[in-house]
This record gives C-alpha cells, structure tokens and sequence, in this order.
C-alpha cells in the first residue's frame, strides 16, 4: 500500500509542477535552458464574424471566420518561450501551437522567420492565417482547421535536461488526435519537433500532414534541397534545380518569373535539406529521416508585384518577405487534379498511430551544404592544390556543429584511411580544415560520428531515384477498375458522397468487385447506415470469406449493430493481416470489456499492443480496467507511460483524477484543455466511456466541461428515464 501511495504521490506532483507552468511560472530545467509561459504584446490584425452554421463538408464540424480587420491594434498573447544558450524560441499556444519564430542569439538573428506582427487573413481551409514560424497541419490539403486558434498545451521537465513544451488538438472531422513536441536541448543549438498522430476509430480517414517552415528571403538565398525533378500540386513534373531554359531554379533570384512557386522536390534519396544566404553565410537547416517524411516542399511568392502585395498584407515593414521549406508524409500537397498522376492521397488507417522526430537549426559560416544531421552541417570542396606552396591535390572540409561533443572525422581516399582525427564540437563554431590527398584517387568519403555524416564524391547518379513521375499512358479511369481508384480518391479527401457514387458506377460494371463492396459497407457505417452496409460487407464476404478488410468492416457493422458473436468473427479474420492485426484485436478487446470478461479483454489488449506499440486505444482499455479492478499501483504506472507517449492525453489524466479524487488531480485534467472548442474535448471523451459502458464516468466528464447547449442536450438525453428532474433541467 506505501508503494501505491508513493507512486500516486509522484504522480500528483508531477501534475502540480504541470499547474504551476501553466499559471506562469518559470522552470530551469538547466542553468542554460528555461522555458516559461509570456505574455507577449504583438501588434494585431484581428479576425472576427464567425459563420453561425458550420457548413457540411471535409472540415464539419468547424466553422468558418468571415471578418478580418484592416487596421491593428495592441494585443496581448500567451505565448511559451524556450531558451537555452544559442538559441531563443517561441511558441504560439493560441495560434495553432506554431513555432512562432526561432532566432539564433548570438548574431539576433533568425532562422526560422518571426514575424513582429499578428496579421490575420483569409488563407487557410477556416480562412484566418498568419505567416512565419514553423506551422501544424493535419487533416486535409489546406492550413489545419487549428492554425489560427487555441490548442491544447503542457510543458515538460525532461530529464535529459532539455525543455519542452507540447501542443496538440482533436481533429474533430476525422476524431483522430495529433501532438507535437517542441523541445530544446541544454547544449545544443537545434529544435526537435516531435510528432504524433493517432487514429482512434475503425475508419479509414485522409493521410495529410505537413509542416510549413517559413524564413526570410534575400536575394543571395541559395537553396540545397536535394533532387532531380519536383512536382506540382496537380503532380505535374518539371525539372529540378537545372530549368530547361538554363535558370538555375536553387537560387531565390532565380526564380524571378511567372507567379508563384510550389516546387514538391523529388528525385533523390535523401534525409536533409538547407538555405544559405551566401553573403553572410547563414542559413537553416533540417534533418529527418527519409521513411518519416519524404515530401519536400518550397513555396516561393512571386518576385513581382502579385507575390510582394502578400509582405503588405502578412507582415509590417520592415520585416522581409518569405519563403516556406515544408516536410510532409507524401511526394506533394495533392489537389484533386493529382488523383490523375501517379501521386494520389493516401488513407490513415484505423487504429494506426504515427510517430517521427525532426530537427531545425541554424548553420553559421558555411556557403555550400553537401550533408547535415542532427551533429551539424558539412561542406566538403575538392580543390587542385592547398595552397601556393603545396601544389598537390587537396580537399576542404567545413562543419558547423550544432551540438556539444566529441566526435571521430574519418577521411578516406579509395578505402584507405588518411585523416583520422577527435574533433572537440561547440555548437555553431565553425570548424574547418584543408587537408592533402594522395595522387591518383578516385573515390573520396568523409565521415564524422558513428556515421550520421557522411559525404562521398560518387557520382550523383547513384543517389537517383527511378520512380515514375508521368501517369500510366492509356489508363481507362471509366473501367471498373479506374471507377473504384476513383471512389478512393474521393474517400481519402473526405469526398464522401462522390466517393459512393463513384463505387456503384464501379459495381454497376463489375458486380463482384470485391474492394468496391467493402468500401460501400465502411462508407455506409460512416454514414449511420448498419444494416445497408452489411448487406455490401457480407456480398464481399461471399466473394472471399477471408478477406481482412472486409472482415474488419464486418466486424465492426456488427458491433454497431450489438452482434457480437459476428463482430468477434469479424476481427478474428481480419486479424490475420498486419494491417487490420491491432485495430481488430482492439475492438475484440472492446467487446470483452462490455461482456465483462477481462481476462480475454486483457489477452487481446495485449495483442493489439505487440502489434501497434502506440496504439493508445488498447492502452485505454487497459488502464480503465485496472482502476476497475482495484490495480491502484498498476494504474498509476500505465498513466504515467501514456502520458510519456502522448502528453495530451486527457483520458489518462481524468483518470488519475478518478484513481484519486483530489482538486489537484481535477485542475491537472481541466488545465490541459485549453483548445478554441473544449467542450468538443468533453464530448469526445464522455462519448469514448459511454462506447465502453460507463455511464457514471461519461456523465462525470460532461459534469465538468465549460457550459454549452451540445453539453446539455447530451446529459438531458442521457439521463431521460434515469433522472427526470435533471434531464430537464439540462433540456
């Protein structure tokens, strides 16, 4: 009983030094790193006049903003600084939970753009947005829903020694639930963003995520974004750098024709890209790791007059114009034209959790960039000879580190080690050496670390991709087979009812198309339609009785419906694949739990979690049982490793607020919804335990949500026949 009250006892204090930040409080988490919540006044071009009726569509049920103010005025934000002995950061709870900006302290200087002014216009998929920083986007193509409001936010001791501060939101058209951690690192001048995204339905939702960096333009700009072509939004190929008319298209100046540029750069295997502005040799950089974000994007206003009227009206003189360096999940920001070029959406699959890590940072005293990492940036130059005396062949090596380390430099020439040196780092001191090579080489590496730099002088062919860009020639987009990809196209851009209508045209010519009909069944469940979608779930089924993705639709048909043996069918086989493996074995779980069966609760839960580590679903469940069953310790343990997975997760703090009923414990839950619409938060959450049976807790969380009439006509409806008196007091 001492080990549980302890662990509780930490628990509570951890949550306390959460309160604490939130009221203002500034936290050292080393003496070079701090990170405090500021109120910072901005001058302020507001929005305002929000639509009454939220118009259905792919972003119901959020509203849309239809005033935007022509004159400023001072404002007072809540803004979240991180700071350490390089680098000073801002982060922007209230608009979005951006990276507002990040500037590089010795020289004042910043890297990622800070724009000194709030400026509010009709841009994004609600219509406010301002530029700069380093933006959030999930959903579908267009500035997230969340970009100009209110996100949910903690801040975090790590103990590395680093401070953080994480933000997030529920996507309210999808459910799905996206966070990232902004954390800087005590000696170190580089940002991690930490990124999180899970999918807690049985439906298949749009696959659209990118992150729009912003930084200041100069005529001296030089971009080092690999590739060999890039792509529109439309999948429209062209080359890239090397224009067919001869313009060198990596050079900002170069691009001083035509309008605006989306340049989706593809074409090369790679895991960095960076901008120098040659004349001060300054620039930015990023890292991250190839499998995690693959899309690589450079927007560039227009040179001209149509480009330079967006300065006027997105920032103040004398702030410079920008450009965005975006990293995304896909190849392009696919519009609808693209769904006709090899480059279509793609689907965030149910129960599926994504998580990735990149890194941000400035590079200081180099003019070219040929590798970079989370170490650093590195350029490397073959030259004819050193110097006047030494007329041999040589080579140069330059390396901003951007963290404080000991390192090994490796050089090779043909495989023969000819350098090896201990190189003492200091992030941003730039350290560079000529060094003398043999005769008669061919092949030249230089490697630092364990191998996260390395730069060879191999052909660039080798690094080439050979994956088609132009579509397949004579495609028939009106066979059976081109209507279905069709209604795919649809149904990943929230398409719905084209979506379906493209799947009967599919079916019309070929009855039996087997992924059209599971499709219709997990459309039509959308649609609060069971019984008609089983009747398409089970004609799939009686095409291939083992189909895993019409097992799953099926199962989850039945569940909805309250057939539980057939649901338990259903994910059984659906189970078999990898895809469905812990979705199914979830939602198995699920119906275990409602039967009160937790041993088999418990071994499904433990399935779904061999195969989805992150799958916070199954973690859920898991925990709610252990409180069920008196399992205090092993609850406070499971809180705690859901919360270090995903911070924001207000299911696990409401219940450490029901393992132990306290005012802390409740303001630790409340404080961290601090979303444009909580009461949506609420909703989520009471509506998550209502699904599982628990009417007390779901009637508990409604109970402490801010007051709104969705609020009351759900605890009026719930509690009709329960409690008169009180539902009609709600109603």
């Amino acid at each position: 009983m001492k080990k549980v009250r302890r662990r509780l006892v930490l628990f509570i204090a951890g949550v306390s030094s959460i309160l604490l930040l939130g009221l203002g409080f500034c936290l050292e988490t080393n003496a070079a790193v701090t990170v405090r919540r500021e109120k910072m006044a901005l001058r302020t071009y507001p929005f305002f006049d929000p639509d009454p009726v939220a118009r259905p569509g792919p972003i119901y049920p959020y509203f849309r903003f239809q005033g935007y103010s022509l004159q400023p005025e001072e404002k007072v934000w809540d803004m979240v600084k991180l700071e350490n002995n390089y680098l000073e950061v801002v982060v922007a709870p209230e608009v979005g939970g951006k990276v507002w900006g990040a500037k590089d302290k010795a020289s004042d200087r910043d890297f990622i753009y800070w724009n000194p002014v709030v400026k509010f216009r009709e841009i994004a998929l609600r219509g406010p947005w301002t530029s700069g920083g380093i933006e959030f986007n999930f959903g579908i193509i267009g500035h997230a829903p969340t970009t100009a409001t209110p996100v949910d936010l903690v801040i975090e001791e790590k103990e590395d020694g680093r401070a953080a501060c994480v933000v997030g939101a529920l996507d309210l058209p999808s459910r799905t639930r996206w966070q990232v951690r902004v954390s800087l690192p005590p000696d170190a001048a580089i940002i991690e963003t930490e990124g999180f995204w899970f999918n807690p339905t049985p439906f298949h939702d749009s696959l659209y995520h990118w992150m729009t960096a912003a930084a200041p333009v100069g005529p001296d700009l030089h971009f080092f974004h690999p590739g060999t072509n890039f792509i529109g939004h439309g999948g429209e190929p062209g080359d890239w750098p090397q224009a067919p008319d001869g313009r060198d298209l990596s050079y900002y100046a170069q691009n001083n024709f035509g309008g605006s540029k989306s340049y989706h750069i593809l074409g090369e295997y790679g895991e960095f890209f960076a901008g120098i502005w040659e004349k001060d040799a300054f620039g930015y950089g990023h890292f991250s790791f190839y499998p995690d974000k693959p899309g690589m994007k450079l927007w560039i206003w227009s040179l001209a007059r149509d480009g330079e009227i967006w300065r006027d009206l997105l920032t103040d003189p004398p702030k410079p114009q920008y450009i965005e360096m975006q990293t995304g999940f896909l190849y392009n920001q696919a519009a609808a034209s693209s769904s006709l070029t090899p480059f279509k959406h793609a689907y965030f699959l149910p129960y599926h959790a994504i998580h990735w890590k990149e890194y941000w940072f400035p590079i200081k005293g180099l003019k070219r960039v040929v590798a970079a990492s989370p170490s650093g940036a590195l350029n490397v130059e073959e030259r004819q000879s050193i110097d006047r005396e030494k007329r041999g062949p040589g080579l140069k090596i330059e390396f901003c580190p951007v963290i404080k380390a000991e390192k090994e430099l490796r050089v090779e020439a043909d495989e023969k080690l000819i350098l090896k040196e201990s190189l003492k780092l200091a992030p941003l001191r730039l350290w560079s050496q000529e060094i003398a090579l043999p005769e008669n080489w061919e092949r030249l590496k230089v490697v630092i670390g364990e191998g996260e730099i390395i730069w060879t002088n191999e052909p660039k062919e080798i690094k080439k991709l050979k994956r088609p860009v132009e579509p397949l020639p004579g495609f028939n987009w009106e066979s059976a087979e081109g209507l279905y990809i069709s209604g795919e196209e649809f149904s990943r851009q929230r398409r719905w009812e084209e979506a379906r209508e493209a799947f009967i045209r599919c079916l019309k010519k070929e009855p039996g198309h087997l992924r059209a009909l599971t499709r219709l069944a997990e459309l039509e469940l959308r649609a609060a339609r069971p019984e008609i979608a089983l009747n398409y779930a089970r004609q799939a089924l009686m095409i291939d009785t083992y189909d895993p993705a019409a097992n799953f639709v099926y199962g989850a048909i039945n569940r909805r419906l309250g057939l539980f043996a057939d649901a338990l069918d259903g994910f059984s086989w659906a189970s078999r694949s990898l895809d469905y493996r812990s979705a199914a074995y979830t939602e198995m779980a699920e119906i275990f739990f409602l039967k009160k069966d937790f041993w088999r609760a418990k071994e499904y839960l433990n399935r779904a979690l061999a195969a989805e580590s992150y799958n916070l679903a199954a973690r859920e469940i898991g925990l709610i049982m252990r409180r069920q069953e008196g399992q205090k310790e092993a609850a406070a343990k499971e809180i705690s490793d859901i919360l270090s997975l995903e911070p924001l997760n207000h299911l696990a703090r409401f219940e450490a607020y029901k393992l132990n009923p306290s005012e802390a414990t409740k303001q630790a839950f409340i404080s961290a919804i601090t979303n444009e619409l909580p009461h949506e938060t609420y909703l989520e959450l009471a509506f998550r335990y209502k699904q599982l049976g628990l009417d007390d807790e779901a009637v508990t969380l409604l109970e402490l949500a801010p007051p709104h009439p969705l609020v009351d006509l759900t605890m009026a409806y719930w509690l009709q026949g329960k409690d008169e008196k009180k539902s009609l007091f709600f109603l």
